[in-house]
């Protein structure tokens, strides 16, 4: 007996059909090919109505022998419904703009999506794909060059004249846009300092000699010792408990910092500053209703206060990558009220850009304008994927927002719409200045359709994945990037148009960048889709070669500059 058979047990007749030995004995032989079994998931509507077996075929056998037709109209109602590979397609969160794209500087510094780094890694990978890697080391570092030793100024040195023509200065040239400080109280401490007794406090010298370094910077960018001197003397005046002149002055102080390329370390006073400021109540509505030392002038300080500090969070979180400080979700506070200088724009259509009022419109029209942009960086730059369906409805959403806005503030901030007398420097330089930060909020606002259409451009298998009419609103809406990119490269190719807004507002740099791989990225698509662009590289490299000669060589945007360099080869 064979091992492992017990007495009486029989075969079964699946061992004598396919044990050689049996087989040979019983006359069978095995099946040269053993057929895979087919599943059929669902029959058709006839074979399901009559409850008969299917394969599943359109038509299938037992409708082709019977001469009936074949269908499956039927609801399907036997479990989970299938996946549909449309919905699936349309859904799916965009591959380029992948959360786990994240670079890192030599010291371990991260840059987050609405980072030029990012951006160029993302386009990097969606010309050459790759296997995932989610971390990518950048070629330098993002930490500051350090300071050298400050010797704060001499406060004797400052005659009255002088401090009064600082003070005219710092309002009319070095800082023409994002005013938060009330210049007739300025003027006031000034002109009659023997009458004020808290002229000579703490925080009122930390606010002037923070105003008085930024002048020093504009007026005089070769020679660093004075505006230095006064910065250090800002710092030596700084004391508890914390007012609203100290966050002042500290605003100040960030504004320096970044013009003299101190990224991080304006970074870091940044987020004591939005401390300070949430700890005294800016960000509430109520801080101001509640105040029992209530007066106009002081509610709107508080406001243009906090939305500068509003705004200058934005622009280091675009500059970096990195998350904003403050929360919209805890702010409440009222946008700067236009009407209690100006008067309200749609009842006084013949307003005039002059005598100051160019800047008051400029500066609330800039603040109401940063409102938009964090809410483009929460909805396109979180940690969130979003599909490109929903990417396109916020798109929409957030063009409308600021076309809004621009006829709103068409005065200062559409070349047509201007005042024909307001032809002065100051009033040019408000209008472009506030073009420049709306044709980049449109860059921020389409970058993600831009990546998107990259993508589909250089993937052969993801060619259908939009429909007809998606693909034409894709286009769409990478035409209107292109043509803000565009717009952003004639503003700045007016070379002493562009040294004077360096000076003016630091993030022009940072501006510069996103048309050129704006523009190299379309090139690139260009190609792809065999329909080449012939204005595109022009205009990038000269709005290049405008980058490079108003930024230092060791500033952060000069080495984002460099990253560009791995892009022209391609196109």
């Amino acid at each position: 007996m064979e091992p492992g058979w017990s007495r009486g047990q029989t075969a079964s007749p699946s061992l004598v059909l396919f044990n050689p030995c049996f087989s040979a004995i019983a006359g069978f032989t095995r099946p040269a090919v053993t057929m895979a079994r087919f599943r059929v998931t669902r029959a058709c509507d006839r074979c399901k109505k009559r409850k008969i077996r299917c394969n599943g075929l359109q038509a299938c056998e037992t409708c082709v022998d019977r001469n009936h037709s074949c269908t499956y109209t039927a609801p399907y109602c036997r479990g989970r419904l299938p996946p549909r590979i449309q919905d699936h397609q349309e859904n799916r969160p965009p591959c380029p703009a992948s959360v786990e794209l994240a670079p890192t500087d030599l010291d371990g510094h991260y840059f987050g999506p609405a980072s030029e780094p990012a951006f160029l890694l993302q386009v990097q990978r969606s010309l050459n794909p790759s296997p995932s890697v989610s971390r990518v080391l950048l070629t330098f570092s993002s930490s500051d060059d350090p300071l050298p030793s400050l010797e704060p100024a001499l406060e004797d040195a400052m005659t009255p004249e002088k401090t009064a023509q600082m003070v005219q200065l710092f309002f009319d040239c070095a800082m023409p846009v994002g005013q938060f400080v009330h210049r007739p109280t300025v003027e006031s401490w000034v002109a009659n300092p023997s009458s004020d007794s808290q002229l000579r406090s703490h925080p009122r010298r930390a606010l002037l000699h923070s105003m008085f370094a930024i002048v020093e910077q504009h007026m005089n960018p070769g020679d660093t010792s004075a505006s230095r001197g006064h910065f250090a003397a800002a710092q030596l005046q700084h004391q508890i408990p914390i007012t609203l002149i100290n966050i002042q002055a500290h605003l100040c102080q960030c504004i320096w910092l970044l013009r003299e390329s101190q990224i991080s370390q304006s970074w870091e006073l940044l987020g004591v500053v939005a401390r300070h400021a949430l700890a005294i109540g800016l960000h509430r509505a109520s801080y101001l209703r509640d105040a029992s030392h209530y007066h106009p002038v002081s509610a709107e300080s508080c406001r243009r206060t906090f939305w500068c500090l509003y705004s200058l969070d934005n622009c280091l979180s675009i500059a970096l990558g990195r998350p904003k400080t403050l929360n919209d979700l805890d702010i409440d506070q009222e946008l700067p009220r236009l009407e209690e200088e100006l008067g309200d724009v749609e009842n006084q259509p013949s307003l005039s850009l002059e005598d100051g009022n160019a800047a008051l419109l400029a500066t609330v029209a800039y603040f109401r304008l940063g409102r938009i942009i964090s809410k483009v960086l929460r909805d396109f730059y979180s940690c969130s994927p979003r599909s490109v369906t929903e990417q396109m409805a916020l798109v929409t959403e957030h063009l409308q927002s600021l076309q809004d806005w621009r006829e709103e503030f068409c005065k200062v901030s559409i070349p047509q719409h201007s005042d024909p007398g307001a032809s002065d420097r100051t009033t040019l330089l408000l209008r472009d200045f506030l073009d420049l930060v709306s044709s980049h909020a449109t860059i921020l606002i389409t970058r993600p359709l831009l990546l998107e259409s990259l993508a589909s451009s250089h993937a052969a298998s993801r060619t259908h994945t939009h429909t007809v009419d998606k693909k034409r609103d894709l286009e769409f809406r990478v035409g209107q990037c292109e043509a803000a990119a565009l717009n952003i490269t004639d503003i700045l190719s007016d070379i002493d148009y562009a040294k004077r807004m360096a000076r003016a507002f630091w993030f022009t740099p940072f501006i510069a960048l996103s048309p050129i791989t704006v523009l190299y990225s379309c090139s690139c698509r260009g190609l792809a889709l065999a329909q080449p662009v012939t204005n595109h590289l022009p205009a990038a490299s000269r709005c290049q070669t405008v980058l490079l000669n108003i930024v230092r060589e060791d500033s952060l945007a000069a080495k984002y500059a460099l990253l560009v360099e791995d892009i022209r080869p391609r196109v």
